[in-house]
């Protein structure tokens, strides 16, 4: 599973950020911590739009598994973050970002999770999704959901909400599945 999120443009400097690390490459002001995105914005963008709703984690994974017919089991990377269970790699000035949990117990592991977000080329950023089976049974995987905590909270100032917001456009169908957002304004 890969998403891609694609940006013609770059981001401005002067914003505050949010907490974690921040990647400036391939046209994206990106700021990273422990596995998910908290904020997003184009470089030189006119209107300093994050895209990221402000607090929220984007890309934080849900999944729901089963071995042998027994009880689903349910875990989000947020939790096992919370909980000290996760790896990064993230090198100084690297273009790879790259994170890792292990869900259940010591006696009776769950799946690895991972994922990495990489820049690719002058415009992509490629997140790739990647689960792993730790134990000699299979496993079945019910659920795998992500959020997309975007900034769309509307406000009754015009301006806020014209430029400073944004607006989903998807479609869900199969290999030709797409999300994007964008600016009310139609711009970045």
């Amino acid at each position: 599973l890969a998403v891609c999120l694609w940006a013609s443009t770059v981001f401005a400097a002067d914003a505050p950020r949010p907490p974690g690390k921040e990647r400036r490459q391939a046209g994206f002001a990106v700021c990273f911590d422990r596995g998910a995105i908290t904020s997003l914005k184009r470089i030189a963008d006119a209107h300093d739009t994050d895209y990221i709703h402000a607090g929220a984690r984007f890309a934080d994974l849900q999944l729901r598994w089963r071995t042998n017919q027994g009880a689903w089991q349910a875990v989000t990377t947020r939790q096992l973050t919370e909980a000290g269970k996760i790896t990064v790699r993230a090198p100084e000035g690297g273009a790879v970002h790259h994170a890792a949990w292990s869900a259940g117990e010591e006696n009776s592991p769950g799946p690895r999770i991972e994922t990495r977000f990489e820049f690719q080329n002058d415009k992509t950023l490629v997140w790739t999704i990647t689960l792993q089976n730790p134990r000699s049974e299979s496993m079945e995987i019910g659920d795998l959901a992500f959020q997309c905590p975007m900034n769309t909270k509307y406000e009754w100032d015009r301006d806020t909400t014209y430029h400073r917001r944004v607006i989903r456009h998807s479609l869900i169908a199969g290999h030709g599945s797409f999300l994007f957002w964008m600016r009310c304004d139609a711009q970045g």
